[in-house]
């Protein structure tokens, strides 16, 4: 008997995640906003609350993007959205970030214009007032015209890509500098940390990037009396496709770096130095995790693969070192977004 309870409310949990997920709204949300504020998640949640799909209704996928930053006077909320090709853009102000959270769902309720109701006992209003034009009928009959009580200059307009080619801001490029700590294995030493710098280009699926890494000197073999003391440099120009979850940015990247090791023999008959460079493609898995804005947490986890091996060769000794052919590294840093 207990089994079949347990099958019963599994069949009954899996049949309302089936139904929720049928009902849910095409919505492709990017949501950057202080931790105080509510997270993307619940906005999704509060949207998929209020809001109802028209019976027979095929909704266009709607593209949304909303930046909550911290102002002089509290909060300030811009949200842009895109659907079947039209461009809509929203500004509000408010001292507190929940105002302004339930006015971006309002907002994003009634960019579906027509296709979907708004929910008439809903039970909290935006405390701000928003004013927009849909082209696509009469407005939603849930939507409530005396949201005004505390207004704060929300505009909002609608342009046909045909009249105005300027882009949406989540399509703008943004520019990132970064710096990072290191870790290689097999570059220069078994485990070796070190300090990496770069500055990205980045869209909403893509960006690019340039960046030096350096590895400070350190003892990298030994051979009876003789050892090998190494340090490196390295440039390089990379390239990722990303996607975001939430807040979260996940990016598969790719790089081609160039870079040269600095080794000096120590205890040999005739001590010297050298300079070997290699080359490499590095592919990697890059997250990067909002902070507070314009600061994110960046975390990449990869691997160099080295195109040709560099050697130290020490007279009367041989090769006293060379590079691994894979080298897992690691970074962890910070980046700002000018």
């Amino acid at each position: 008997m207990a089994i079949c309870r347990a099958l019963a409310v599994g069949v009954a949990a899996f049949g309302l995640v089936a139904r929720a997920h049928a009902q849910g709204l095409p919505l492709d949300l990017t949501w950057e906003a202080p931790s105080e504020c509510p997270s993307a998640e619940r906005i999704r949640r509060e949207l998929a609350r209020i809001t109802r799909p028209r019976p027979g209704r095929q909704l266009a996928p709607l593209v949304a993007r909303a930046l909550i930053r911290r102002s002089g006077t509290g909060y300030h909320l811009t949200l842009e959205t895109e659907r079947s090709g039209a461009l809509s853009k929203a500004q509000l102000d408010n001292p507190t970030c929940e105002p302004l959270s339930r006015a971006a769902t309002l907002v994003l309720a009634l960019a579906y214009g027509d296709g979907v109701d708004i929910r008439e006992n809903e039970p909290e209003k935006p405390d701000a007032s928003v004013s927009t034009s849909l082209g696509e009928g009469t407005a939603p009959s849930g939507a409530d015209s005396n949201s005004t009580r505390s207004a704060h200059a929300v505009s909002t307009q609608r342009q046909q890509p045909s009249l105005d080619r300027r882009p949406a801001r989540n399509r703008r490029l943004e520019i990132a500098p970064w710096v990072a700590a290191t870790g290689t294995s097999g570059l220069i030493a078994a485990f070796a940390l070190g300090s990496e710098a770069g500055v990205q280009l980045s869209a909403r699926h893509w960006l690019a990037n340039w960046r030096v890494d350096a590895l400070p000197q350190r003892e990298a073999a030994q051979r009876g009396a003789v050892s090998a003391q190494l340090s490196a440099f390295s440039a390089a120009l990379g390239g990722c496709a990303q996607a975001t979850l939430t807040t979260v940015r996940l990016a598969p990247c790719a790089r081609f770096e160039a870079g040269v090791l600095r080794a000096h023999s120590e205890g040999a008959r005739v001590d010297g130095t050298a300079s070997p460079t290699w080359f490499a493609v590095a592919p990697s898995l890059l997250a990067r995790i909002p902070i507070a804005w314009p600061f994110a947490l960046r975390a990449e986890l990869g691997a160099l693969i080295p195109l040709s091996v560099a050697r130290f060769v020490v007279a009367g000794e041989g090769a006293l070192y060379q590079t691994a052919h894979v080298v897992p590294e690691f970074g962890l840093g910070l980046e700002i977004t000018l």
